[in-house]
């Protein structure tokens, strides 16, 4: 429910703004915020001066929590406030890779309406095609493939998304991108 009033009192407890996790992940309150889509929190958070960029243990920002848990509200509002939308985790990753890992076809869309390329690669050299195939989101595989995207896509080690796909169990998607023509019999460089 975002709980602004519960976060507002434990700050005049003392609980400093910016307390992080102690865990691998090293979330802030503006990250759990973002991640759980509670605009009022991440303001309010933003007007007592925490910023809007800071990552987590991963190098994560609120901007990519937000994308990967498909808050499009949250992800439009903070790119208002200045928030690249290609901004980039320890991984390379940016909001629209998240936003395609989730299965989020409109936050997908939307940033490529805002000039975020659909091709655009990680550090291991994966498009959000690759995320949305791994994680079995054909929704946004087709809508990628509908923008132009080949489905035959290859990253490093010549992993394309019918062996992610596969690789995750998702049978619906391997069939579907077999019968677009993706051969079942290719191979990855492993």
């Amino acid at each position: 429910k975002g709980h602004l009033t519960v976060v507002q009192w434990l700050h005049e407890q003392g609980v400093p703004l910016t307390a992080t996790a102690d865990d691998d992940f090293g979330m802030q309150p503006i990250h759990l915020a973002a991640h759980s889509g509670h605009p009022a929190v991440v303001q309010w958070l933003h007007e007592q001066g925490v910023s809007l960029t800071v990552t987590t243990g991963d190098g994560s920002q609120p901007i990519h929590l937000a994308a990967r848990s498909g808050h499009l509200p949250m992800v439009q509002w903070l790119h208002e406030q200045g928030v690249p939308l290609t901004a980039t985790d320890d991984g390379d990753e940016q909001p629209i890779h998240l936003a395609a890992a989730g299965g989020h076809p409109a936050v997908v869309q939307w940033l490529h309406e805002q000039g975020v390329p659909v091709t655009v690669t990680d550090g291991d050299g994966w498009q959000p095609i690759h995320y949305a195939a791994s994680n079995g989101h054909l929704p946004v595989v087709q809508w990628l493939h509908e923008q132009g995207v080949p489905l035959t896509a290859t990253a490093r080690c010549d992993v394309q998304p019918i062996h992610l796909a596969a690789a995750g169990g998702h049978l619906p998607m391997v069939q579907w991108l077999h019968e677009q023509g993706v051969p079942v019999t290719v191979t990855d460089g492993d």
